[in-house]
Order: structure tokens, then C-alpha cells, then sequence
């Protein structure tokens, strides 16, 4: 289990990311990958309908961790659909084997798909080395999986808040 680094920062338009691969740390990284926040805030609130916005920003990475992190964006809807097949035929043998109702099967397949979406999430997760976990008119969270690139990073763009040590 990977230990990040959180590092809150003021929010602005545009960020600036050492020149470091954040995967592996190797200097002049020579693409650039576009990351989203994991989680959206509330942009409006209509009648009808509330619209959402995720955080998007630019990092620098080198071609190896590029493909790499590029590789596993593309499973992440193979491994959730893998994972909600899983559930539905380990939740039916289940079933059928202990002869439970139907109720029974529902949940058996919701906790299955819980713990094997966690599972999925687990394995992508450790292949980002770059998160943004939350944003807000004022502030931004990232997460980095380096020590030092987290702090060059601080350096860089001004601490809003005391970083702090989370595990993932």
C-alpha cells in the first residue's frame, strides 16, 4: 500500500509541476498527460438539473509512465465490467448453491461488487502517481505518490494549508 503525500495549494488557473516525472522521478519528462480530480464540485444548480465540474490539469510525465498510466485509464472501464460480471456469477452460484431466495442473491452480488470494485480501484490506484482529490474556489488538494517531487511541487506553487500524510 502506497503512502501519499497530500499537498493543499491555492487554487489558480494554471499550475506548475517540477521538471520531474512524478512515476519515477527522472528529470526533463518529454509528454504531458491531462488528469482529472476524483471527485466533481457543484458548478450549478438548475430546475431541472445540477451540473458538475471536475478539475483538469496538464502534468508532465516521461514516456514510459505515460504509456503506462495511459494503459491502465484504458482497463479501468475493462476492469469495472470484469468485476460486475464477477459479482453477478459468483452471486449466482452462491444462490444456487445455498438454494437462497432472490433477495439473497442481490445481496450477495452488491457485496461482491463492493469489494471488487475496492479491489479494482486498489490496483489502479497504485499506477497514478498524481492525484487531485478535491478543489474549492480557494484551495486545491493533491495527492503525490514521491516525497520529493510532492515537495518541489509545494515549492513551486505556495502551501495554502500544513501538508499532511494519508494512506491510499
Amino acid at each position: 500500500m502506497a503512502e501519499w503525500i497530500r499537498v493543499v495549494i491555492p487554487s489558480s488557473e494554471e499550475f506548475r509541476f517540477p521538471n520531474l516525472c512524478p512515476g519515477c522521478l527522472r528529470p526533463a519528462p518529454d509528454s504531458h498527460l491531462r488528469i482529472q480530480s476524483d471527485r466533481s464540485r457543484l458548478k450549478g444548480f438548475y430546475l431541472v438539473a445540477a451540473k458538475w465540474e471536475y478539475l483538469q490539469t496538464n502534468v508532465p510525465f516521461c514516456g514510459e509512465c505515460a504509456g503506462r498510466r495511459t494503459r491502465w485509464q484504458r482497463y479501468d472501464i475493462a476492469l469495472l465490467l470484469v468485476a460486475t460480471l464477477g459479482s453477478l456469477a459468483f452471486a449466482g452460484l452462491i444462490t444456487a448453491w445455498l438454494r437462497l431466495a432472490a433477495w439473497g442473491f442481490w445481496v450477495i452480488f452488491l457485496g461482491a461488487a463492493v469489494i471488487s470494485t475496492k479491489l479494482c480501484n486498489r490496483l489502479l490506484t497504485d499506477n497514478r502517481a498524481v492525484r487531485i482529490e478535491r478543489q474549492n474556489d480557494n484551495t486545491v488538494t493533491f495527492s503525490f505518490s514521491h516525497g520529493e517531487y510532492a515537495r518541489e511541487f509545494e515549492r513551486l506553487n505556495g502551501q495554502a494549508s500544513p501538508r499532511e500524510t494519508a494512506r491510499a
